[in-house]
């Protein structure tokens, strides 16, 4: 019922009857008559689709300490661009309270994206009609290194890396890159009564790999805090993150996060988040979904 929901509202997306050329293309972008197309892409979140540079989540000190599958539904709207997409999340505890691996991956994408946005962001004419793409995948590796039982807080260890597995032949919705991050989170938990609630925070690194022959990596400071309240059967967080590459083009982007998750029984979970961008990833995202406890 919920994917039926999303793919309605996309189709109900009017999209502009425009046709182009190798000539427009060609003059859109400055051609030299010999560069290739891929180097006119801008590799930034303000230049992409929303699932092509998201800031990473926030850990909160802590791995998850269960093996679990979500599956959600995400549809993200800003000014000329409506995207739906599925979203599959995999959690697999190695070691209980000690190392766990998850995965993140967007298997299909389809989009709405109006004239103006490919024209800024430099769509080559043969992909300017496509109206969907296949997403990349992301591979966390999480170690705790200090638990709050013990130590007064947690602290915990993420190295992650985002693949290109989502090539090159689409409207400038995903980069033909690979990339890698490592952040540590720290957070700690307060009980009152039968509310509890956790402060946490993260700072890393971000690094991906450019189409800019002058400058082949860009590399940004990866951060972000939040809190999260739980209750019996319910839980809200809300957190703030993003990450500053230094190539000044759109490569600085904030997001503000708010998620709510409701136990439905032993082993699945119901939950819905929405994410507003602040500077450059201006997309405002829902996310609906479930989570079953294998």
């Amino acid at each position: 019922m919920v994917f039926r929901l999303f793919i309605w509202l996309f189709l109900f997306v009017s999209i502009e009857g425009y046709s182009q050329s190798l000539q427009w293309w060609a003059d859109n972008v400055g051609w030299d008559g010999e560069t290739h197309w891929s180097e006119y892409l801008i590799y930034s979140p303000k230049y992409t689709g929303p699932n092509a540079m998201p800031v990473p989540n926030i850990s909160k000190g802590r791995i998850e300490n269960i093996t679990y599958l979500r599956i959600g539904a995400n549809y993200y709207h800003r000014s000329g661009d409506q995207t739906f997409n599925p979203a599959l999340y995999l959690n697999y505890n190695f070691l209980k309270e000690r190392i766990s691996v998850d995965l993140f991956m967007v298997p299909m994408e389809l989009y709405s994206v109006s004239h103006r946005r490919k024209t800024e962001r430099n769509v080559y004419y043969k992909f300017y009609d496509k109206k969907s793409a296949i997403g990349d995948v992301y591979i966390n590796t999480n170690i705790q290194l200090l638990r709050q039982s013990q130590n007064k807080i947690d602290l915990a260890l993420r190295i992650g890396l985002k693949t290109a597995s989502s090539g090159l032949d689409n409207p400038a919705r995903f980069i033909d890159s690979p990339g890698y991050y490592f952040d540590a989170s720290i957070g700690k938990t307060f009980q009152l009564n039968d509310l509890s609630f956790r402060s946490f925070a993260m700072l890393g690194f971000y690094a991906w790999q450019t189409n800019d022959e002058s400058l082949r990596q860009n590399d940004a400071l990866l951060y972000g805090f939040g809190y999260e309240i739980e209750k019996k059967t319910w839980s809200f967080s809300q957190n703030l993150r993003g990450y500053s590459g230094y190539h000044h083009i759109g490569d600085k982007p904030v997001v503000m996060k708010i998620s709510a998750e409701k136990q439905l029984g032993n082993k699945t979970f119901f939950f819905l988040n929405y994410q507003y961008g602040i500077r450059n990833f201006l997309y405002q995202g829902f996310e609906l979904g479930i989570q079953i406890n294998l």
